[in-house]
C-alpha cells in the first residue's frame, strides 16, 4: 500500500467517528496573549531530515522530536508576521492524546512566550498548549481536515479523469439531495455543511456544485 493509500485509509477510517464542528474546535483566544498558529507543520527524522523515515527510537524520543514549523505569530500591539523554527518538541506534545500518538497539526493554536525585543524572539510554551481547554477537540478536527487536504492535493494526479468525472458526478447528485433534505426539514444545515465540507476538501465536489446546492436551501 502507498503513501497516499494509507492516508486515504486513514482517513476513511477517521470518518467513522464523530468530527468535531468546526465551531466547537476552536481554542480560547486572548488577545491579550502572545498566540501562534502553525500554517505549516512538519514531523522530521533527526536521520535524514526528512519526513518520510520511520519513526523515532526511544533515545531520540527523550531527546524530543525535531518538528519544521511555520509560525504565524499573533503578539498585541504588533501586526502578525511569520517565523520558520527547527525544534524539537516534548515527547508528552506527541504522546497526550488518549495515550497514542498524534502529530502536531497544521492549522493548531499555540501559547507563546515573548523571550526578547527581536520579532524571532518568540518561543512555543508546549506546557500551556498541553493545558490548553479543548486542545484534544481541535487536535481530532485538524488531523481530519488535513488527511482531506492530503486526498484532495492529489486526487486528481493519482485517479483516472473517469474516474474522477464519476466521483464527481456522484458527489454533485449527493449535495443536491442533501440540499433537498435540508430544505423539507431532514437534515440540518451543520450536517449538510459537514458532509459537503469532506467532498469539498478531499476533491470530489467542484465549489460551484457546493454553491448550486446553497442556491437550493436559500431560494
Amino acid at each position: 500500500m502507498g503513501l497516499f493509500d494509507k492516508v486515504r485509509a486513514a482517513a476513511e477510517k477517521a470518518f467513522a467517528d464523530p468530527l468535531p464542528p468546526a465551531e466547537d474546535a476552536r481554542l480560547p483566544w486572548d488577545d491579550s496573549q502572545p498566540m501562534g498558529v502553525l500554517v505549516e507543520s512538519e514531523w522530521l527524522n533527526q536521520a535524514t531530515g526528512d519526513n518520510q523515515a520511520p519513526g523515532h527510537d526511544l533515545i531520540d524520543r527523550a531527546r524530543g522530536i525535531p518538528y519544521r514549523f511555520v509560525l504565524e505569530v499573533y503578539r498585541p500591539g504588533i501586526a502578525p508576521y511569520r517565523l520558520e523554527r527547527r525544534e524539537r518538541i516534548p515527547a508528552k506534545v506527541e504522546g497526550s492524546y488518549f495515550g497514542s500518538e498524534h502529530r502536531v497539526q497544521k492549522g493548531a493554536q499555540v501559547p507563546l512566550t515573548v523571550t526578547g525585543p527581536e520579532p524571532e524572539d518568540v518561543a512555543i510554551d508546549w506546557e500551556a498548549y498541553l493545558a490548553l481547554p479543548g486542545r484534544m477537540r481541535q487536535t481530532k478536527r485538524l488531523e481530519i481536515e488535513n488527511q482531506w487536504d492530503a486526498i484532495g492535493a492529489r486526487f486528481e494526479q493519482t485517479t483516472k479523469p473517469a474516474t474522477v468525472a464519476k466521483i464527481r458526478g456522484n458527489s454533485q447528485m449527493a449535495v443536491m439531495s442533501w440540499a433537498q433534505a435540508v430544505r423539507a426539514g431532514q437534515l440540518s444545515r451543520a450536517d449538510f455543511e459537514r458532509n459537503a465540507e469532506q467532498l469539498l476538501r478531499m476533491g470530489h465536489l467542484l465549489a460551484v456544485d457546493y454553491e448550486r446546492a446553497v442556491l437550493v436551501i436559500e431560494e
